[in-house]
């Protein structure tokens, strides 16, 4: 039989050699060096492993975004696509000759760009 192929009895299908990971790395370490990787799994939002596998191999791990910060970045990124259709409706109001007064509603763009910008800043920050 092939080393590389046995008998399929169900279950998740065997990952091809040069991606398995089939070796145990036992390290000890004493009450602080777990307190600090306790504590980078948890900033990072990763399971020890994957964490200690990044930080071996790229010398830093980056944080993960959670799903809170994700769900705030797509309302944020709708807030400012809407706020972006409100700029370039005046603007075209603008260059079509039609009198009006854009400074007003220039101003009134600026604070409600703002008022998103403080709403979301306080939550991702």
């Amino acid at each position: 039989m092939n080393p590389t192929h046995r008998h399929n009895r169900g279950g998740r299908p065997l990952k091809p050699l040069p991606d398995r990971r089939n070796h145990v790395i036992a390290v000890k370490v004493n009450d602080v060096e777990l307190a600090v990787i306790r504590q980078g799994v948890e900033k990072a939002g990763m399971k020890p492993g994957p964490y200690l596998r990044e930080l071996a191999l790229k010398g830093r791990v980056l944080s993960r975004v959670s799903k809170e910060e994700t769900r705030l970045l797509a309302e944020l990124s709708f807030e400012l696509r809407n706020t972006g259709i409100n700029l370039n409706t005046i603007a075209r109001r603008a260059g079509s000759g039609v009198p009006d007064d854009y400074g007003k509603e220039l101003q009134r763009f600026i604070k409600m760009l703002g008022t998103i910008i403080d709403h979301y800043y306080d939550k991702l920050i």
